[in-house]
């Protein structure tokens, strides 16, 4: 069966997202990623784009947007509504078929790495050495998670070690010592949601923090 697709990564957002990213509502689909180049960067869509309406239809869930592609025929048009912020706009977007590309993940670095207690990771600053051993990333400044802790919090829904952290809830983080900055303001409990990128695509991994 061929599946379509418009190039996004959907995901479901929950209460402790919507909180975290200040989101308007405490469910639907947030965009964890747009992929560069596809149908869905054409037709200018956003990261964090949250979508209202698919061809007319409301998105409840990631599941539901992914199975509402599979209907179209390849090179359809959809049409979404979407917020951005507080504002709602309208985009069409041309189906293309769903690649089979499986993410492929490495461990790169043997070392320790720097510790993150509160979030359960070892984690390095991409320095010119580190990069080098690295695919191409999506961008140039970020934190790599190496390896998790054996007691690890959020261990199991969340990183994996080859992830890059780009943001803190909406906050940009360019190396261990923003990261640390931003997880101190925040109170345990308090409701975290990170961008990473996973694969050369940028997603969502979000949790309450312990």
């Amino acid at each position: 069966m061929v599946r379509g697709e418009i190039g996004v990564l959907p995901q479901t957002i929950d209460p402790t997202l919507a909180s975290a990213l200040k989101l308007s509502r405490p469910y639907g689909v947030v965009l964890g990623d747009v992929y560069p180049g596809s149908p869905a960067d054409r037709a200018g869509l956003r990261p964090g784009d949250v979508v209202l309406t698919l061809d007319g239809k409301p998105m409840e869930n990631a599941r539901q947007f992914i199975v509402n592609l599979y209907r179209p025929a390849i090179g359809d048009m959809v049409r979404l509504e979407i917020l951005r912020g507080r504002e709602k706009k309208t985009t069409a977007a041309q189906v293309v078929e769903r690649p089979n590309d499986p993410t492929k993940l490495a461990a790169l670095i043997a070392s320790p790495g720097e510790k993150i207690s509160r979030l359960g990771i070892f984690v390095y600053d991409l320095s010119p050495d580190i990069k080098r051993l690295l695919p191409e990333l999506r961008k140039g400044l970020g934190v790599l998670v190496g390896s998790l802790t054996a007691d690890a919090p959020v261990q199991g829904r969340s990183f994996r070690p080859g992830d890059i952290i780009y943001q803190v809830n909406g906050e940009p983080v360019v190396n261990t010592a923003e990261l640390r900055a931003a997880l101190e303001k925040l109170a345990p409990g308090a409701p975290v949601a990170v961008q990473i990128e996973r694969g050369r695509r940028l997603r969502y991994v979000w949790f309450e923090l312990p």
